[in-house]
């Protein structure tokens, strides 16, 4: 399938049952099998049904309404109620909609059942909050190899491409040069020749990609070369915090 932007239809999932489409993708991401090499992760290919996937693209902010990041090439809209606010009424609908699926508490529960979360260790209570944002970048950005913060337990991207003609901007995977180097829990962001490309995930139509946080999780994306090419994402990002007993 190939969607091209002037052929989006408007609101496509309005004519079905959007909360069954939402179960059946929470139901193929509980179904995943996480692969341990080169760290925990795991893919999902059409992740949600077509008509969802339709409206995703069609109602995507414009670029004027993201806001910068640290990254000069990379803008981010984040999925919370006052930048949700800003957009046209039809697209508020639709990320209200999208949003209360991404971040509701039975995302939360599938992600530590999958990855063995617990909420309880010796003397501290774990509290899990998520995050999420649709990310736009361009020619100029790169993700070099990075682990993310300790804080950070999983995060995930589905990525929004309208056709796979750019598949090899996905998730790479990466193993230290030196095997025993690890990352301490900073939010470091290693140079490219202390690292082995092992395994990607290519830019494909539809697909989620999940990563378990770990010191040797090293994940990152090559730079993007090519002018005309456009990078559309959702990005979640699954916190814990510690509470003393």
């Amino acid at each position: 399938m190939s969607v091209a932007k002037e052929d989006l239809p408007k609101m496509a999932s309005a004519d079905h049952d959007i909360a069954a489409a939402f179960a059946e993708a929470l139901a193929k991401i509980a179904s995943a099998e996480v692969s341990p090499y080169p760290f925990r992760h795991f893919v999902v290919s059409d992740l949600f049904s077509e008509e969802v996937y339709r409206d995703l693209l069609a109602y995507l902010p414009e670029t004027n309404q993201f806001r910068a990041t640290e990254d000069k090439a990379r803008v981010a809209f984040p999925l919370e109620h006052g930048a949700i606010q800003t957009l046209e009424l039809e697209k508020q609908e639709f990320w209200r909609k999208f949003g209360g699926f991404l971040l509701g508490t039975e995302l939360i529960e599938t992600l530590k059942q999958k990855f063995d979360f617990q909420d309880e260790a010796e003397n501290v209570h774990y509290r899990y909050v998520s995050r999420a944002s649709i990310t736009r970048s361009w020619a100029g950005y790169q993700l070099p190899p990075h682990t993310d913060i300790d804080a950070k337990v999983a995060s995930f991207i589905i990525y929004l491409p309208h056709n796979n003609d750019f598949a090899k901007f996905g998730t790479e995977f990466y193993l230290p040069v030196d095997r025993d180097f690890e990352c301490d829990g900073t939010s470091a962001r290693h140079a490219w020749e202390h690292f082995e490309r092992v395994g990607m995930s290519e830019f494909r139509m539809n697909t989620l990609t999940a990563v378990c946080r770990s010191h040797s999780s090293f994940h990152g994306v090559r730079l993007n070369d090519d002018p005309s090419f456009i990078r559309d994402t959702i990005g979640y990002t699954l916190y814990r915090e510690s509470i003393k007993k």
